[in-house]
């Protein structure tokens, strides 16, 4: 009884605490103004998987936050609105099992601390944010710049997720720029 009582807690804190945001609609998707947003986070060192990622607004209006899509290190938002941002947090859960994470989960929560994560939506299109690297110190973490995956990496990865909306020729002329050419 206990072990079924602890299941369906379990797998209700799993559901409810998945990333806390509304999945992106077409509609929002279709509207002239926004942007898509995208960027990594190797997360190969940390203590959790990235199952969120959030960017605050600091320019208008401040102080609203938005969550972002993730993807096993891919993190992307397909309706961004035009402003000013700052990386926020990210985080997730451990990398144990489903069936120990039931009995003994931790949830991983990470800040970013400087305002160097400052970034800018000046027009609707495409916006890569960059590849960074979770790396683990003495007292906290450090977040290293990467070069891989490229821009064109994470674009071919985003090809599918945007298949039929706006986005989808935006993307294939970027990777046509970058010189990168989908398989098919």
């Amino acid at each position: 009884m206990r072990k079924a009582l602890g299941l369906v807690v379990g797998l209700a804190l799993l559901a409810g605490c998945s990333t806390g945001w509304h999945r992106v609609t077409r509609e929002e998707i279709a509207q002239p103004d926004v942007c898509l947003a995208f960027g990594f986070m190797d997360m190969s060192e940390a203590p959790s998987k990235m199952d969120y990622f959030v960017v605050k607004q600091t320019q208008p209006p401040r102080g609203h936050r938005f969550g972002f899509e993730t993807d096993h290190g891919l993190f992307y938002h397909l309706a961004l609105p035009q402003g000013g941002y700052t990386l926020d947090e990210f985080g997730g859960t451990n990398k144990i099992g489903f069936f120990i994470f039931v009995l003994k989960r931790t949830l991983h929560r990470y800040d970013f601390f400087s305002n160097q994560t400052h970034f800018t939506l000046t027009a609707p299109g495409l916006y890569y944010l960059g590849s960074y690297k979770y790396v683990p110190n003495r007292d906290s973490f450090d977040i290293e710049t990467k070069t891989a995956p490229s821009e064109g990496d994470l674009l071919l990865e985003l090809l599918p997720k945007v298949s039929g909306t706006k986005w989808e020729p935006q993307v294939r002329d970027r990777l046509a720029a970058l010189g990168v050419r989908p398989s098919q």
